[in-house]
């Protein structure tokens, strides 16, 4: 402690650092010492006299009157412990000259021969404090801002986040500095555009890089725009971290779902319409057929009668055919469809049965109808021939249908999965038709769905079939798959997963 020099010494040295002012106040005989710095800090001449009680006049309420009761406090009782604790007050005052201001004032009290002494100083804090009330005000538009701001590094630790992107999530902050990282709020799907961001990160620059799936607290998911921009170290090139934008898609995804659905139902309720006009053709053809043969068979079946038996039989079973169609499709639209009952089948005896059914359709149409049955396919294999047979039928029928000059294979094989290599049986269907345009090969499965509808009125049929034999496939652990060429043609096939043990014993 330096007794030595007059505290005016002292004070007069302090005095040249900017926005810092000192006092001294004697309680005993009430002199004050007031620094030239105290004094500008407050607006003060400097040969103007001032008692403590001015003083405090300066400072704005509530301070001012929490000043002076501390002092009424010490005056009214002399005799009680005196706090030597230091007391710290960051105070709004208004200057002589009516400027406002905020400082910081630092007292401590001392004693000394039963003399109590209150030394301190005041700092003027204006700045400091519109720079906090700054960082204050860019903090809540930062954590309640419309959309949700994270920033991360590149290895994904995120450094802070806002309120919102919290709420979004459903953590509290504390869950997620220093315990999450961004892979674990993202999808596995949403890897990546992880990545994109590391990339980023990487090589610089600005980039709007697509869509995240986050995961919320609760395991569920949502849809969120990502938008980043790098921070750099100062003066270098150096990415020290990147600053995300996140903006919720849920409204916009349901507002997509909905319009689709919409699109959806009108789409089904126009193709439903267009099946009824199509369903009247169909009836209407082959009733009228029945009806007229009927009516004059009576008369003519001693002279060619033959050719009207045939023009009935032929109505009737693309009734059939029809009907069955219709109730199927019923049935698969409420699940009802489909039960698998496997058995032991002669693969080779019941596509050779399907090709003998099709042959005279096939030669009535000058059409060259080939088998081809791989050496590798077991006799026998364990599956549901009905279900098979159907699908085979329906696509075989497809084919013929179709087509009107050239050739229809049916080849039978064994392919293998890729990647389990757990073997398959594969009926394929290959025609020289008029194939199918490569943007309607989605479209093909969809109910009462005709290509080329102007066109294709010339074959019969309601664009069911596809539909049913890929239900039927699927039911059996199968798969369907149309490629095709306009103009040239279409390979339908399917395929059924096979026993491992059947083949080995083959």
């Amino acid at each position: 402690m330096i007794t030595s020099i007059d505290s005016s010494v002292i004070f007069g040295v302090i005095d040249h650092v900017e926005g810092l002012g000192l006092f001294e106040y004697n309680t005993s005989t009430g002199a004050l010492y007031l620094s030239q710095g105290w004094r500008n800090i407050f607006d003060v001449e400097s040969d103007a006299e001032l008692t403590i009680g001015e003083t405090l006049q300066f400072y704005n309420e509530p301070y001012r009157s929490l000043l002076r009761k501390e002092a009424n406090e010490r005056a009214s009782n002399p005799n009680a412990p005196i706090n030597f604790h230091p007391f710290t007050l960051e105070a709004a005052i208004t200057t002589a000259r009516q400027n406002q201001r905020w400082v910081r004032m630092y007292r401590q009290l001392a004693q000394a021969d039963g003399i109590v002494i209150s030394r301190g100083f005041v700092q003027d804090i204006t700045t400091e404090i519109a720079q906090r009330a700054l960082r204050e005000e860019y903090q809540s538009l930062y954590d309640n801002a419309p959309c949700g701001y994270f920033s991360v590094t590149r290895d994904g630790t995120i450094l802070r986040i806002n309120n919102t992107l919290l709420d979004y999530l459903g953590y509290r902050r504390e869950e997620i500095i220093g315990k999450k990282s961004i892979t674990n709020l993202i999808t596995q799907s949403s890897e990546a555009i992880r990545e994109q961001l590391v990339k980023i990160l990487d090589n610089g620059g600005d980039d709007n890089f697509g869509e995240l799936e986050f995961i919320r607290r609760d395991s569920t998911t949502f849809w969120c725009m990502v938008t980043s921009k790098p921070v750099y170290e100062q003066g270098t090139e150096t990415i020290l971290y990147a600053n995300v934008t996140v903006i919720d898609l849920t409204d916009r995804k349901e507002l997509e779902a909905a319009r689709k659905h919409q699109e959806f139902v009108l789409e089904s309720s126009r193709i439903k319409t267009e099946f009824l006009n199509i369903l009247a053709h169909e009836f209407r053809t082959p009733l009228g057929i029945i009806v007229s043969a009927s009516d004059v068979l009576e008369d003519f079946i001693a002279a060619g009668g033959e050719e009207f038996f045939h023009l009935l039989k032929s109505g009737t079973e693309r009734l059939t055919v029809l009907l069955n169609n219709i109730i199927t499709l019923a049935k698969i639209e409420f699940d009802s469809e489909g039960v698998i009952t496997e058995g032991r089948t002669n693969v080779r005896n019941a596509v050779r049965t399907i090709i003998s059914e099709y042959s005279p359709h096939a030669y009535h149409k000058g059409l060259e109808l080939r088998l081809v049955i791989a050496s590798d396919v077991p006799t026998e294999v364990i599956l549901d021939s009905l279900q098979v047979v159907r699908v085979a039928s329906l696509l075989l029928d497809n084919a013929i249908k179709f087509t009107d000059s050239g050739s229809v294979t049916l080849t039978v094989d064994i392919v293998r999965e890729p990647v389990t290599r757990l073997p398959f049986l594969r009926f394929s269907f290959a025609d020289t038709g008029i194939g199918i345009d490569e943007k309607e090969l989605e479209l093909i499965f969809r109910p009462f769905f005709q290509s080329e509808r102007g066109i294709t009125r010339s074959f019969e049929g309601t664009g069911i079939g596809l539909t049913i034999a890929r239900h039927l496939v699927r039911k059996m652990g199968g798969r369907l798959t149309v490629e095709s060429t306009l103009g040239q043609g279409t390979t339908a096939a399917f395929t059924i997963p096979l026993q491992e043990e059947v083949l080995l014993n083959t």
